[in-house]
């Protein structure tokens, strides 16, 4: 590669994506038809454990205790009221029976007590218990026995309740124009003040987070209520919607969204939705819902968006839709449908970050014996907004308001010298002028002082020295001094005194070892001492007691393998233990135990490295970390640590293909391997990535792109108790040819299709696949073809699981592609967990051979990838199953059931 071509090496052409096909061969007019990258993974709702009573807990008392677990108590089984209860462990997935209720009762209400035991008040019992209206009990998971409490002093049929800072209880409902409290340290009721208004079942509260409590919802009246347990008042607050039975959630910033109900006293379900401000008192307007919904579940998801579900809607009495409120677009998107159509649900956030629903009637009036729980995207990002311009290699910088910098870079016709600031919290883009002169892959820092230096770097073919300097505080540039030496794509960091590091880069003649240093407190550049070797498009990295590592990039004539250690304090270069293979374009970040990942890259001429390598500064050792989990290297990717500390890499050009990856690959550093982790909104090349306040990521710009995208999630390690009868995850549909699996074997099943095989769309789906009734075996399909299917299963008279797969055509540039098995099993960051994988083979008339054990390359002994690529020795059908093994114990779960990928001769 010539010097003027490496100099502009930064900015990569792109060709087309090709990616293997899996398990089965298109044909050769197919291959050439069309090259479409995967689908990003997307939201699901599964099953949860099945509840023992089955029937049992209709108009139950659902509780969430402090230890995450739920409990359910009475309800009923048709007409008759019930006593028993039971705890639900949406993380272990099990039932566990506890104490009976000493009153039957259905529609009562719960809460827990600051000392752990559980209050559950009021409802309606059978003939026998005319008590039961003012009764109340307290469980004790400590004994497991319910204690004798105090009765309200007013006949609650169907009470609503909310636990007070303060640890007493506030219930209302039925005629009162009053609440009553309960405070459980001297077991006795007293009336509140009387409430502006008879709120009735139709209303609903929530406490806010200075303490006081919202109460909405009215038949009659726009009119809603504030209570403050402080003062034992009430205050009305008008917010001009007739609404019954709304949800209430929480937003980040303190405020409320009031969604859906019932219009009024009709059983016409809204669409609308407002935004209660408990600081001003007032409502406006939040955009409506895409669906109509009333008696549904919402809850508050750890990104801040807001997750609706189920409930009645204007075309179904009982519905499995869902749909996300984002509070920074004020927009609802449509969201995974639950697999079971239901109506008054219970939704709970569990400890692992995940949504759930329990309970509810489905379309028949019947309980809803499954448990479900939405699983979002691993690390999914979404749309943010658009950048003024498009662009590509410039620089983000997180500046101390939390909004972030994005300045220079190349929109695909010219250098760009504009800059534009993200604000997180409104998600929007704004201008933050315009610098002296343009800066394309130049480097930007921050400073101590809150400014942002940005220097070096190609200005549409001119030898510009100069730098420019940022000010937050009044959005505005001026001149950040001269640098000694004109640098494209240099190396830079800030020392602990304060001064900027800038090292190597090219200069339009010669790849540099030159190195100077930027002193903010004199807006001045001076000489610094050489390295030993040229580092162009390489790594730098601070290390723990402020000396910096460089390492790698190209040195005039090859890719080096060079690595060396700046010492500010004697300003000196000192050569270090060589990288295991010398990469350009490659990412580093610092670990948080001091050492430094470097991963992907290119080595001269054409290797792309399909792993990372990690250096011990103590020990002056490189590792080979384990390969990417699509095992294809890529080059100028981006790497961000997220909030578990774990490096992220996201985007690049794909290696020898290159295409743009989409995927985000994820290192951990205890199994020293890489799995996958989700996807970008599209694949980029030539992104920044900032981690913003809060942990999400913003993804900006790339590829000449003017959208950026931010992640929805930060990770949050799932908790895990290995038992005999854990099952894993069913294998996600991601590729053509892989199987789909259901995990509830009863009852009947089928997949129907308009799409994949050239049939017409109609409103008579193609049958391709009908089980017939199925009792207690498990079964897989292999999808022939890409398209749309449709898929639905059956228990008994009711639905259980229904849904859509879009499988993408894909293909590879290479002429005919080798089959390859894309199995996904995940401990999704389960510390100290693996997966243990075994598979079997059954040749073409033959019968299968023993299990063997499998995995990955790079993993063996137990593997964390959420994707292994498996190549089959021949055509013949291949099974595959799982089981989760804790490596601090040994202990092991029983094996999933086995999953079926057929590959033809």
């Amino acid at each position: 590669m010539t010097r003027s071509s490496r100099a502009d090496a930064v900015r990569r052409s792109r060709t087309k994506l090709a990616i293997a096909i899996t398990a089965s061969c298109l044909t050769a007019s197919t291959l050439a038809a069309m090259v479409a990258a995967a689908q990003p993974a997307a939201a699901d709702w599964r099953f949860g454990a099945t509840d023992p009573s089955a029937r049992g807990a209709l108009n139950g008392a659902f509780v969430r205790m402090t230890d995450g677990k739920i409990l359910v108590a009475g309800g009923q089984n048709g007409t008759t009221r019930l006593g028993t209860v039971q705890i639900y462990d949406p993380i272990a997935q099990t039932w566990t029976p506890v104490a009976p209720l000493g009153d039957a009762r259905t529609q009562a209400t719960g809460q827990q007590l600051a000392d752990g035991r559980v209050l559950v008040c009021g409802g309606t019992g059978g003939p026998n218990t005319p008590g039961v209206p003012y009764s109340c009990e307290r469980y004790d998971p400590a004994l497991d026995v319910w204690l004798s409490t105090a009765s309200m002093p007013f006949n609650f049929t169907a009470p609503r309740s909310v636990a007070l800072h303060d640890g007493r209880v506030l219930v209302w409902g039925g005629s009162l124009n009053a609440g009553v409290l309960y405070d459980p340290a001297t077991n006795k009721w007293k009336f509140t003040t009387s409430m502006a208004q008879i709120p009735g079942t139709a209303a609903v509260g929530l406490v806010l987070t200075d303490g006081r409590v919202l109460v909405a919802g009215s038949t009659t009246v726009s009119t809603d209520v504030v209570y403050d347990p402080a003062t034992d008042t009430w205050t009305k607050t008008d917010s001009g919607v007739v609404r019954a039975q709304p949800s209430l959630t929480m937003l980040a910033n303190g405020r409320v969204l009031v969604a859906g109900g019932f219009n009024g006293s009709t059983t016409t379900p809204l669409a609308s939705a407002q935004i209660f401000d408990p600081a001003a008192n007032t409502w406006s307007a939040a955009a409506p819902m895409l669906q109509a919904h009333a008696l549904h579940a919402a809850v508050g998801l750890p990104d801040g968006r807001v997750l609706v579900t189920g409930g009645q809607t204007l075309t179904s009495a009982t519905s499995p839709e869902s749909e996300l409120y984002d509070p920074a677009t004020n927009a609802w998107t449509v969201e995974a449908s639950l697999q079971i159509d239901r109506i008054g649900a219970v939704p709970f956030l569990a400890d692992d970050g995940t949504a759930l629903v329990l309970g509810g009637a489905d379309s028949t009036g019947l309980y809803v014996a499954f448990p479900e729980l939405y699983d979002p995207p691993d690390t999914s990002f979404v749309v943010t907004g658009q950048l003024a311009k498009s662009r590509e290699n410039h620089t983000a910088t997180l500046l101390p308001n939390g909004k972030v910098l994005v300045a220079g870079g190349y929109d695909n016709v010219n250098d760009l010298s504009s800059a534009e600031l993200y604000d997180p919290a409104a998600g929007t883009w704004s201008s933050a002028g315009n610098m002296g002169r343009p800066h394309r892959n130049g480097v930007a820092v921050l400073l101590g002082n809150g400014k942002v230096l940005v220097a070096g770097g190609s200005t549409a073919g001119t030898s510009d020295r100069i730098a420019d300097l940022y000010d937050p505080a009044t959005n505005s540039w001026s001149l950040g001094g001269t640098m000694g030496t004109y640098r494209v794509a240099p190396l830079a960091t800030v020392l602990p005194s304060g001064k900027v590091l800038f090292a190597g880069g090219y200069d339009g003649a010669d790849f540099l070892k030159t190195t100077e240093l930027y002193d903010p407190a004199t807006n001045s550049w001076s000489g610094a001492a050489p390295m030993n070797s040229a580092h162009f498009i390489g790594v730098i990295s601070p290390l723990p007691g402020g000396k910096v590592l460089v390492a790698g990039g190209f040195a005039g004539t090859v890719d080096t393998d060079v690595a060396e250690v700046y010492d500010p304090v004697a300003n000196t270069w000192t050569k270090v233990a060589s990288m295991n293979t010398g990469v350009e374009a490659a990412a580093a970040v610092a670990l948080p135990d001091g050492k430094v990942l470097v991963a992907a890259g290119q080595r001269t001429p054409n290797f792309f490295p399909p792993n990372g390598q990690v250096y011990d500064p103590v020990a002056d050792t490189w590792t080979d970390t384990g390969p990417f989990p699509t095992g294809v290297g890529r080059v100028q990717p981006s790497l961000a640590l997220d909030t578990n500390g774990e490096p992220m890499l996201i985007g690049g050009a794909g290696g020898y293909t290159g295409g743009l990856p989409s995927t985000v690959d994820v290192y951990d550093e205890r199994a020293n391997a890489w799995y996958e982790d989700g996807d970008l909104s599209f694949p980029r090349s030539g992104q920044t990535a900032t981690v913003l306040a809060g942990g999400r990521v913003l993804v900006a710009g790339g590829g000449n792109s003017v959208l950026a995208s931010v992640s929805d999630l930060s990770a949050v390690p799932a908790k895990v108790t290995v038992t005999t009868a854990f099952t894993p995850k069913a294998i996600k549909v991601k590729k053509w040819g892989s199987p789909i699996r259901w995990s509830v074997t009863q009852g009947t099943h089928s997949i129907v299709e308009s799409d994949g095989l050239g049939l017409p769309s109609n409103d008579a789906p193609t049958p391709l696949f009908d089980s017939g009734p199925l009792t207690g075996t498990s079964f897989s399909y292999v999808i022939p073809a890409a398209g749309t299917y449709h898929y639905q299963s059956t228990l008994g008279e009711h639905p259980a699981l229904k849904g859509t797969i879009k499988i993408p055509l894909q293909a590879s540039m290479d002429g005919e592609p080798i089959p390859r098995i894309d199995v996904h099993w995940s401990t999704s960051r389960m510390p100290d967990y693996v997966f243990d994988v075994e598979y079997r083979f059954q040749p073409a008339g033959g019968s299968f051979g023993p299990w063997t054990p499998w995995s990955p390359p790079g993993q063996s002994g137990g593997w964390t990838s959420a994707h292994g690529l498996f190549t089959p020795a021949g055509g013949g059908v291949y099974q595959f199953k799982a089981r989760l093994h804790e490596l601090t114990t040994g202990v092991v779960s029983g094996f999933s059931p086995a999953a079926k990928v057929t590959v033809p001769d």
